[in-house]
């Protein structure tokens, strides 16, 4: 847990910015839902922290000696608060439903093969369906999130070989 608090401090804003710079690639084949896209993403990564970091919490209340129950206890309580549930759910619904609409705006964007596209629109409801439907944590490893970083990887390769006049053109015409 310990490495996971320092690995979300160091990669939390990055994936914050990779939102905004997906939905502005992808804007040039779908502007409209490489903005919704975008934005309910960033909106869903933004405010997950409002829902109250219990991972990090656990890790230090376990390491202070604090029993399981009472762990459990004020987990429960964290996740009963109004603004951890609607964040919760705005996670939920925000990042798989964001990341469909930009998966669909990048194949349609000729920034990238259209397949990349495809597995970016698929990624997070095989991560809904790998970690909450039928719990799988390799599914969700490879076929969830491993889908992501597939598709993440391409674009930023993408972006990387792009040269500064085509990282800035204009959505295409009559989109």
């Amino acid at each position: 847990m310990n490495a996971i608090a320092w690995i979300a401090m160091i990669f939390t804003p990055p994936l914050l910015f990779s939102m905004l710079v997906l939905g502005y690639v992808a804007r040039r084949g779908a502007p409209v839902l490489a903005t919704v896209g975008a934005a309910m993403s960033f909106v869903a990564y933004a405010n997950w922290g409002a829902a109250g970091n219990v991972d990090y919490l656990t890790y230090i209340m376990g390491r202070e000696g604090y029993s399981v129950a009472e762990i459990t206890s004020l987990v429960d309580a964290t996740y009963d608060h109004p603004v951890a549930m609607i964040s919760s759910i705005g996670w939920v619904i925000g990042h798989i439903l964001g990341m469909i609409l930009l998966g669909i705006a990048l194949a349609r964007s000729g920034v990238v093969a259209r397949w990349v596209g495809v597995v970016l629109a698929v990624s997070q409801p095989v991560h809904l369906v790998a970690a909450v439907i039928v719990p799988s944590r390799p599914l969700d490893v490879l076929g969830g999130w491993g889908l992501t970083t597939l598709g993440f990887v391409m674009v930023s390769v993408a972006i990387w070989r792009m040269s500064d006049d085509e990282f800035d053109a204009r959505p295409l015409a009559g989109r």
